[in-house]
C-alpha cells in the first residue's frame, strides 16, 4: 500500500509540475499568497476543474478562471487578516502599519481560531458561486465563528442596507466593524444596537441557522434544498456527536425531493479539554471508517486553501448530479454515496497560536493593548495577512 501511495503522490507530483510549465498564469497561482498555499494534490484538482469550466463553456480561456482564483487567495488572507483585528482592535490600518497599544480593545472577545478555519471556507464557497455563475445557500454549524463570514462579506461588500451603510469599504468603515464586534451595544428600544452579532443573526448574509446548538446544522442540512436548489454545509467536528442521527443523512437523500447538498466538515480539532469520541477513538481516520460504513463518500481536501473548497464544491455536486442521472436511467438504486468534504487543518491557522488550546478564543498570551509581546506578535502575525491596495 505504501509503495502505491508514493507512486500516486510521484505521479501528482509530475502533474502539478507539468501544468505549471505548460501554463504562466496556472504557475502564477500555483505560488499561492501569503500563508494561503496550494498543495500539489490541489494543484491538479484544480486544473481539471478549470478543464470542466471551459468543457461548459462557462469560460473560454483558463486565465480567466485562474485570475478569479488567485482572488480568492487574496480575499482569504485580507478575511483573515481583518478577523484578527475585529478580535482586537479598535482601528484598521489601510496601509499595514503597526498598531500601538493605544489601538487595541480593553477586552478583546472572539472565537478567533475557529473563524480564521472559516475564512478559506466561506471565500471558497462565494468563488465556487461566482465561477458557477449561482447562487447556493449556505448554513454553518460553528456560528460563534461569524466574524469569518462578516470579513468576508464586507470585504467583498455583500451586505444588507443597514452593514452597507456603516460598514464601507474604506479605514473608517472596516474600524467601525473593528469597534461593533462584540460590543453588545443596545439602541433605547432594547434592540441591537449595531448590525452585527457574536453568532449568525438575521443581518449575516444569508444565513439559515445560528448555529449556537451544536448538531442541529449536521441533522438537518440534507433536508433543506428543494430539487433545484443548492446548499453548502459547513459543519464542525466537535459538533459530530451531539444530537445524533446526523449519520442516516445519506440514506434520506432522494434527487426527487432534495437538493444538491454538500457536507463540508472543519476539521480542526476540538478544544483540547473537550475531547470528542471522534478524538478518543482514533481521530480522522476512525471518522473516515465511520462515514464509508454509514454510506457516506468522504473526500479529504486542504482546509487552510479556499481553492480545495472551491474544487470540493463542485467535485461533490458533479457526483450527486452524476447518480441522479443513473437512477433515473435505472442503473442504480438508493441511497446513494452522498459525498462528505473533510477539510483537514490546524485550530486558528494562519494566526499565532495556532494548533493550540488558547487558539479557540484569544490566541495571544496578553492583551495587546497592556503587554508589549502580545502587542508585538499581533503585528508581527497580521504583517503576514495584510493584503495592499492596488
Amino acid at each position: 500500500m505504501y509503495a502505491i501511495d508514493q507512486q500516486n503522490d510521484h505521479r501528482t507530483q509530475q502533474r502539478a509540475k507539468l501544468y505549471r510549465d505548460t501554463y504562466p498564469a496556472f504557475a502564477r497561482w500555483s505560488e499561492g499568497y501569503g500563508v494561503i498555499q496550494h498543495r500539489d494534490e490541489t494543484q491538479v484538482r484544480v486544473f481539471d476543474l478549470c478543464q470542466q469550466l471551459l468543457c461548459t463553456g462557462r469560460f473560454k480561456q483558463i486565465d480567466e478562471v485562474l485570475d478569479i482564483l488567485s482572488a480568492a487567495d487574496r480575499l482569504a488572507s485580507a478575511s483573515m487578516w481583518l478577523v484578527v483585528h475585529m478580535t482586537y482592535s479598535n482601528r484598521v490600518n489601510f496601509n499595514g502599519s503597526a498598531l500601538d497599544a493605544d489601538d487595541f480593545k480593553s477586552n478583546p472577545q472572539g472565537h478567533t481560531g475557529g473563524s480564521l478555519n472559516m475564512v478559506p471556507a466561506y471565500a471558497g464557497y462565494m468563488v465556487a458561486n461566482r465561477l458557477a455563475g449561482i447562487t447556493r445557500s449556505w448554513l454553518m454549524g460553528q456560528g460563534h465563528c461569524v466574524a469569518a463570514i462578516d470579513a468576508v462579506n464586507v470585504l467583498l461588500q455583500n451586505l444588507y442596507p443597514e452593514q452597507a451603510e456603516r460598514y464601507p469599504l474604506s479605514e473608517q468603515g472596516l474600524t467601525q466593524l473593528a469597534r461593533d464586534f462584540y460590543s453588545y451595544a443596545m439602541a433605547d428600544d432594547g434592540r441591537p444596537g449595531v448590525p452585527l452579532g457574536s453568532h449568525v443573526n438575521p443581518q449575516t448574509a444569508g444565513g439559515l441557522i445560528e448555529g449556537g446548538y451544536l448538531g442541529f446544522a449536521e441533522l438537518q442540512y440534507v433536508h433543506m434544498p428543494l430539487p433545484g436548489e443548492r446548499l453548502v454545509a459547513f459543519l464542525s467536528d466537535g459538533a459530530f456527536e451531539e444530537q445524533r442521527g446526523s449519520d442516516w443523512a445519506s440514506r434520506w437523500w432522494r434527487a426527487e425531493d432534495c437538493g444538491l447538498v454538500t457536507p463540508v466538515m472543519i476539521a480542526n480539532g476540538r478544544r483540547i479539554d473537550q475531547r470528542s469520541t471522534m478524538y478518543q477513538q482514533g481521530g480522522l481516520s476512525w471518522f473516515y471508517e465511520h462515514l464509508e460504513q454509514n454510506d457516506f463518500h468522504p473526500i479529504a481536501i486542504d482546509g487552510r486553501d479556499p481553492a480545495a473548497f472551491i474544487w470540493g464544491i463542485f467535485e461533490s455536486e458533479a457526483r450527486l448530479e452524476a447518480c441522479s442521472a443513473h437512477i433515473r436511467e435505472g442503473h442504480m438504486h438508493y441511497p446513494v454515496k452522498l459525498p462528505y468534504l473533510i477539510a483537514e487543518t490546524e485550530k486558528g491557522y494562519g494566526f499565532y497560536g495556532a494548533g493550540t488550546n488558547a487558539a479557540h478564543g484569544t490566541p495571544l498570551p496578553g492583551n495587546p493593548g497592556s503587554d508589549e509581546r502580545s502587542r508585538n506578535l499581533f503585528n508581527e502575525h497580521a504583517a503576514k495577512l495584510f493584503l495592499p491596495r492596488s
